[in-house]
């Protein structure tokens, strides 16, 4: 509750709230949710599959040029069900190779023309922000990946 009145403040006061103010919210949001869908296989992959729907409607309705989906190595199933999603919404899948060898590829998700980070050096400023932009992220710390998480796996 701290966390969040703290944030409120943050945010009446003008400023943005830290990165583990942040940390701590979502973790704190996200733990039902979390808790819910990794009981079994099946719950999983619903929220992967709703996860991945989500992201593809906002390419569909131009909130961004494109969506990035990352599933771990053993989440083989994934790529059949996104391109399905992708088809229905009449969006291209283009996959990528991650640098990672726990999530090997990255499936983007798209209308037009993308990968104008592949130009760059993989994980410089230009190539996060080429990236996060395609996502609709609006300029923002390039290097945070280089103090926040970068390498953990997300769940």
């Amino acid at each position: 509750m701290a966390s969040r009145l703290r944030w409120k403040q943050d945010i009446h006061e003008g400023s943005s709230p830290s990165s583990l103010t942040m940390k701590k919210i979502l973790a704190k949001v996200t733990q039902p949710v979390r808790e819910r869908y990794n009981k079994d296989l099946e719950h999983y992959k619903y929220f992967c599959y709703g996860f991945a729907a989500g992201q593809m409607e906002k390419v569909y309705l131009n909130v961004c040029r494109a969506a990035m989906l990352r599933p771990a190595k053993e989440q083989d199933w994934y790529l059949e069900e996104v391109k399905f999603i992708a088809d229905n919404y009449g969006l291209k899948v283009t996959i990528l190779p991650s640098h990672c060898p726990d999530t090997p590829d990255e499936i983007w998700v798209h209308k037009g023309e993308i990968g104008e980070w592949l130009q760059h050096p993989v994980n410089s400023p230009e190539w996060h922000r080429l990236r996060a932009a395609a996502c609709g992220i609006p300029d923002c710390d390039v290097n945070y990946h280089l103090r926040e998480g970068y390498g953990e796996k997300a769940g």
